[in-house]
């Protein structure tokens, strides 16, 4: 347990294998599961960056939906005291800007719906 080498290869493999253009879903959500496990080895700063280049690398139009909800599964793993991190606000900050409207996703403490506060309106990105 706790030996995570083939967590970093087996992602990066997949990412070299995947091209952008054949497929920007499948390439994008296997480089956010390596930035998953950048972050889970301890490479916090590295893998949220590395997260926000995969997600501001596609189009607007494709960062919606589970690419979105798959980078704000990688926020809400961090501990409290990582999300303060510079790396950790900016990658929220990308997020926000990023809201998947029209979808319904209560956050993890079940209070509020994060997502459907704005009334269904599209923002610009």
């Amino acid at each position: 347990m706790g030996d995570t080498g083939w967590q970093r290869t087996v992602p990066a493999f997949s990412c070299n294998l995947i091209r952008h253009s054949d497929n920007y879903a499948d390439w994008a959500m296997t480089r956010l599961d390596r930035a998953q496990c950048l972050i889970y080895t301890g490479d916090i700063t590295s893998g949220l960056e590395y997260a926000s280049e995969t997600i501001t690398t596609i189009a607007p139009a494709q960062r919606r939906g589970i690419i979105t909800l798959r980078g704000r599964g990688i926020v809400e793993t961090l501990p409290e005291g990582e999300k303060r991190l510079p790396a950790a606000r900016s990658f929220q900050e990308l997020l926000q800007r990023l809201k998947v409207w029209g979808l319904c996703l209560l956050d993890h403490t079940r209070r509020a719906c994060v997502l459907c506060v704005a009334g269904g309106s599209t923002p610009e990105l």
